[in-house]
């Protein structure tokens, strides 16, 4: 099937040494959103367990807006379907959760009018009622990721 053949070589230009340079960051960032939309959409198709975390490590999408708007649906589709490798054991990976959407607020990867912002506020709203956690997932973000949390949940 063509997608097994096409994983592979996605991989590969998104783990080249030079994906992140500015003339290869959008191929790259549409690469990312590919490997999201296969597990998405052809998820028979894939392992998605063993890609998943793969995936997370390439998040956020900076440069190709439209793309990052997938993207990030797709990641509250899985937090809010408490996809335990999303999550992590024990909600683990919520702070680098927090990372990814601070990340993505601060590069302006969605507009605040649009219906995915207020998905992302509703996941950071939904950890603050968890006290401890709240405060951990708070406690790894630099200060500008931190404005970029309050500022998301300001506007959406």
């Amino acid at each position: 099937m063509f997608i097994l053949e096409a994983l592979p070589l996605l991989v590969r230009v998104i783990q080249s040494g030079d994906s992140k340079t500015k003339e290869n960051v959008n191929a790259t960032e549409n690469c990312i959103s590919a490997v999201g939309k296969i597990m998405k959409f052809k998820p028979d198709c894939v392992n998605v367990e063993e890609v998943l975390p793969h995936w997370l490590s390439w998040l956020p999408l900076h440069e190709d807006k439209e793309e990052a708007v997938q993207t990030f649906n797709y990641l509250c589709d899985l937090i809010e379907s408490n996809h335990p490798i999303v999550l992590g054991p024990n909600n683990t990976n919520l702070p680098k959760i927090f990372i990814i959407i601070a990340e993505g607020e601060m590069h302006e990867a969605i507009k605040h009018e649009d219906p995915c912002a207020k998905r992302l506020a509703n996941v950071v709203r939904q950890v603050q009622t968890s006290g401890g956690l709240w405060t951990e997932c708070i406690a790894q973000l630099s200060p500008e990721q931190q404005a970029a949390i309050q500022e998301l949940l300001n506007s959406a």
